[in-house]
């Protein structure tokens, strides 16, 4: 209604449960931020300019005025008490905005099973498909051959090519139990299998991979994840991904194993998840959103697959991957990744608490 004063009744705050002479106004600021990741710093102010808004990224600053030893009218209050609190909203994004590829890996993509991946179809640029960017930073940990078709199989193809069918179904999962890139190599973009492998202009082989992928995603350095965890609403953060199924959405952090169950959906297209997983992590059933598998609070961390998993979104892989007994599909879907980016959190700004001299109005 125009106003920036927020509803609250002070009665039950102060002891003795609160009357007029104690009072309570609570005041808030909504600041929408102007973030220019070409600028230093990229966080360039305040604006009321919907085009460099990033609707991601904003402030509130919540200012509160206490006054206390009132007249029981509420008049000629002899104490006072003003403060300010900032609030900030946090997207897991947070670094370059989320991951533009379907398989980022900051270690090596072993082939003991079969990978399927459906490209990001403009990843390079419009037209430009990419499928996975893998490190080859030599500054990194050595992480070896990046691909190694040995022992399984990898293939790459257009999303109209693996649904096989003219018209995507409206939840975006796979209609039928054969979708696949096929294996005639004039539908493949890229391929591996024996001692035969052919790599197309759809895989990023990257000699500048960042080595902290972690702040690359969320824009907070490896050391400090503890800032990334705190993000998360408390009764996100679980132990185990059991409680997680269709209905879920948004930001999770899942501290120790988690294992996607056969005949088991994670999101939907319309309302992905956006799961950190510090732990052993093995896909078997299907999700919506972004995966983040990380080994910060657990050294062993990694992921693997033994069954059929498909992830419908991308995976980000900080963690070890370890193997694919059966065929692991990731379907690049532009929507179900940018609302998974989109979903955040809130959490109060560093040094953002501040009292004020009475003179603040």
């Amino acid at each position: 209604n125009n106003s920036n004063t927020l509803p609250l009744n002070p009665k039950g705050l102060a002891a003795g449960g609160g009357s007029n002479t104690q009072k309570v106004t609570l005041y808030a600021l909504l600041c929408m931020l102007e973030v220019d990741r070409k600028k230093d710093p990229v966080v360039q102010g305040c604006t009321t300019n919907l085009a460099k808004q990033d609707n991601r990224y904003f402030m509130v600053t919540l200012a509160a005025r206490g006054e206390a030893d009132c007249l029981t009218d509420g008049t000629n209050c002899k104490a006072e008490a003003l403060i300010s609190d900032k609030i900030g909203s946090f997207g897991p994004g947070g670094g370059d905005g989320g991951p533009g590829v379907p398989l980022a890996a900051r270690t090596a993509v072993p082939l003991l099973g079969t990978v399927e991946i459906v490209p990001n179809p403009n990843g390079g640029g419009i037209g430009v498909p990419i499928s996975t960017w893998i490190n080859a930073n030599t500054a990194c940990p050595t992480v070896g051959d990046p691909i190694n078709p040995q022992s399984g199989s990898y293939s790459t193809c257009e999303r109209h090519e693996w649904y096989g069918v003219s018209e995507f179904p409206a939840d975006f999962k796979c209609p039928t139990s054969n979708c696949a890139c096929k294996k005639g190599e004039d539908k493949l973009l890229s391929y591996a299998q024996g001692n035969n492998k052919v790599l197309g202009i759809d895989i990023v082989i990257d000699p500048k991979f960042p080595c902290d992928i972690f702040k690359y995603t969320f824009g907070v350095p490896k050391t400090e994840w503890q800032t990334v965890k705190a993000m998360v609403p408390p009764s996100n953060q679980l132990t185990s991904c059991t409680s997680l199924g269709v209905n879920s959405f948004g930001l999770y952090w899942i501290t120790g194993d988690c294992d996607i169950k056969s005949n088991t959906t994670i999101g939907s297209v319309n309302a992905p998840v956006f799961l950190i997983v510090s732990g052993e992590m093995q896909m078997h059933g299907d999700m919506f959103g972004i995966l983040f598998v990380t080994d910060v609070e657990d050294s062993g961390a990694e992921f693997s697959g033994n069954g059929h998993g498909t992830i419908y979104g991308a995976a980000v892989m900080d963690a070890e991957m370890d193997h694919f007994n059966g065929t692991f599909q990731i379907v690049y879907l532009d929507n179900v990744v940018n609302q998974a980016v989109d979903t955040g959190a809130f959490g109060a700004v560093q040094g953002g608490w501040t009292d004020f001299h009475a003179s603040w109005q």
